[in-house]
């Protein structure tokens, strides 16, 4: 299932924090690991 969601939901996620907040590419993808590690835990 994690793995459904996360395909699902990377792009979205990844496109809200770029758009919404101008982050660049490698601040997204930080933020976008440390999220998938704190969901995998649970």
């Amino acid at each position: 299932m994690t793995r459904f969601l996360l395909s699902w939901a990377q792009i979205s996620l990844r496109e809200t924090l770029e758009i919404n907040d101008h982050r660049l590419k490698e601040e997204v993808e930080i933020l976008l690991d440390q999220f998938w590690n704190l969901y995998e835990r649970e």
